[in-house]
């Protein structure tokens, strides 16, 4: 009795903390968000999926001084097998809590919001479950590999704008060919707010060397350079696929 006693204090204790804090201007959110990339194929649709966690701490404008805001992710890429043996990987990179914040909160269209508002518009997200389709400037990075089996064969499927890398552009951004030849494009990328699991063990099976490159690039080195063969394969690690 006495130890239930202690346990229920305990957790009304944290809950008027928490109160507390939100009172002062502190808040915190924690939710899963669900990517999910459809491609269409000369075989027909195929899907793939992953769900990642985000957590979120901001605080008020005085609290600037303590490093308040916090904004972190945890899972892995989503990744669709478009033919036997081939993969089309929507990165970790260009994409975070924050796609859900601007197509959410703040529904896809950049602008000035009062704080309380964005705030409010946050803790509806949060406990709603909601899906959007992406346009095409919220895509993340999409990338494939020739040989799965070879980091350096690393390219990009897509004309996104990364870490000062400017890809090929194509007529259509949606068009796959260039990669997977004639008949492969993106049909969609969804965005949704879901109380699935975080999705865990994926990249790994199909990318098992992916561990050896915690503190590297994909294409050895331990640093960006202008030398480097491939900018792609020098630019990305393994945080580009999956986060712990």
């Amino acid at each position: 009795m006495v130890r239930f006693i202690t346990i229920a204090a305990t957790i009304l204790m944290a809950l008027a903390f928490l109160a507390r804090c939100e009172k002062l201007g502190f808040h915190h959110w924690e939710w899963h968000q669900k990517l999910t990339v459809v491609v269409d194929t000369p075989d027909g649709p195929k899907t793939g999926s992953s769900v990642v966690g985000i957590e979120m701490s901001v605080g008020p404008r005085w609290s600037q001084l303590i490093d308040a805001g916090r904004l972190t992710m945890q899972g892995e890429a989503a990744a669709v097998e478009v033919s036997p043996g081939k993969y089309l990987f929507a990165l970790l990179d260009n994409y975070d809590g924050s796609t859900a914040l601007k197509m959410f909160p703040m529904r896809g269209k950049p602008r000035g919001m009062e704080e309380e508002e964005y705030y409010r518009r946050i803790d509806e997200m949060v406990t709603s479950r909601q899906t959007v389709e992406l346009p095409v400037e919220y895509f993340p990075l999409l990338v494939s590999f020739r040989d799965l089996s070879n980091p350096m064969s690393v390219v990009a499927a897509g004309p996104v704008s990364f870490k000062g890398l400017d890809f090929p552009t194509v007529a259509e951004p949606r068009d796959l060919s260039r990669i997977f030849g004639p008949g492969y494009s993106i049909q969609s990328i969804t965005l949704s707010i879901v109380d699935d699991e975080v999705t865990d063990g994926v990249i790994d099976r199909i990318l098992p060397w992916l561990d050896q490159y915690r503190d590297k690039a994909l294409d050895g080195r331990s640093i960006r350079t202008i030398e480097a063969t491939n900018q792609l394969a020098n630019s990305l690690g393994s945080g580009s696929f999956r986060l712990k």
